[in-house]
């Protein structure tokens, strides 16, 4: 385990094999993945954890809480569709939300990103509109909505963030 950056209340930790459990329960959870296109396999999970791991564009971090070691959610900053801007992705495990864990592992790991790659100069996100509290999340974390589009049969709000 190779911790990235802390914060208060959580660790960021660089993902590895032992995180299967998780990305399984992450990935397979129909309320984590409403706004995902649904829940997916564990086997789709696994592959997921195999990219997290092996792709050299990608940067996977594991949220822990410090006080117990519980591994609760990732962020994966990756290339996004367009493939000009690398995207941060987040999912947490629905009996966290609400107590700002997203938010401030979210917030440690952009200062992390942008403090570790010098030209990088801004961040996206891209959310389903439907998906209110995603969208407060990325606002109050400094994202601005660029536009908005169609994909996965949904509409798309499209954040950026710039250094």
């Amino acid at each position: 385990m190779t911790t990235l950056a802390m914060t208060e209340r959580c660790r960021l930790d660089a993902v590895s094999e032992q995180d299967e459990a998780l990305l399984v329960a992450l990935h397979t959870d129909g309320d984590v993945r409403r706004y995902l296109g649904g829940a997916a396999t564990a086997k789709a999970a696994r592959r997921q954890l195999s990219h997290m791991m092996v792709d050299p564009s990608r940067q996977a971090m594991i949220i822990v809480l410090r006080q117990t070691g519980e591994r609760i959610g990732t962020i994966d900053f990756h290339l996004h569709h367009d493939s000009e801007h690398i995207e941060v992705s987040y999912l947490v495990l629905p009996r966290f939300w609400g107590a700002g864990f997203a938010r401030e592992a979210m917030a440690k790991a952009l200062h992390y990103r942008f403090s570790n790659d010098s030209t990088l100069d801004c961040i996206v996100a891209e959310t389903q509109t439907a998906n209110a509290a995603s969208c407060r999340l990325l606002e109050r974390l400094g994202f601005t909505e660029m536009r908005r589009l169609r994909r996965f049969d949904a509409e798309q709000s499209l954040y950026i963030k710039h250094r």
